[in-house]
């Protein structure tokens, strides 16, 4: 079997009607920079993710260390990476 040199392979790596929910969540996540330091400037999401980290942890908002929360938050900021070429 030969194939021309100008050959492109295409794929059916595709979103199957129905499935869109699933197709989204398989997809690499990244991180979105600007997101990022959108959240972190904002007072409310951090106070939100220090509360969560808290209740996960079953410990008081002020025993959680900022590096939990900054994790947090940067795991907010991650997006799909199709949602980069849209």
């Amino acid at each position: 079997m030969s194939l021309p040199a100008d050959f492109v392979p295409d794929t059916e790596y595709v979103c199957v009607p129905g499935r869109e929910a699933a197709f989204r969540e398989e997809q690499d996540r990244w991180l979105d920079l600007q997101e990022l330091q959108r959240l972190r400037a904002d007072a409310e999401t951090v106070t939100k993710a220090r509360a969560q980290v808290a209740v996960e942890l079953g410990v008081p908002e002020a025993e959680v260390e900022d590096e939990r929360v900054d994790a947090l938050v940067v795991d907010q900021a991650r997006q799909p990476y199709v949602d980069f070429y849209a």
